[in-house]
């Protein structure tokens, strides 16, 4: 892995945050307390959730053209990418929500986060890298 894997990375991981704090954005539309089908409708006629979706995809979508850079970063490891930029989304996203929409943060998830970046370490092999140093 070599500088350009980590600011491939870097973009990809802050493109994937930025979708997820819009789609949660978009999704504070709040529907009408009729069945299913009218919450939807209402939903549809919403003008922010409708910006949350459009800014959601338009960020998200093409954060998909540096996942493939990581791909083509590490060709033999696909798994490796992987792990890493789907751990990594989860990882940077989950404080980002609760920063900006202000959900706190139980200590059971905090730890679920930690273990989440354990065990991406230690699926990704990074943990070998790391050992011999």
């Amino acid at each position: 892995m070599n500088g350009r894997f980590f600011l491939y990375l870097s973009i990809f991981l802050v493109m994937q945050t930025m979708a997820q704090l819009a789609m949660k954005f978009g999704s504070q539309a709040s529907p009408s307390r009729g069945g299913a089908g009218s919450a939807v409708a209402t939903l549809l006629r919403r003008p922010r959730w409708w910006l949350g979706f459009g800014l959601a995809n338009g960020v998200g979508a093409p954060s998909i053209l540096f996942l493939r850079e990581l791909y083509k970063a590490l060709p033999d490891r696909p798994n490796i990418v992987a792990i890493v930029a789907m751990s990594g989304t989860l990882l940077v996203s989950q404080p980002a929500l609760a920063i900006v929409f202000r959900s706190r943060l139980r200590p059971l998830r905090w730890l679920g986060i930690t273990l989440l970046a354990v065990g991406a370490i230690l699926a990704g092999g990074a943990w070998n890298a790391i050992a011999k140093v």
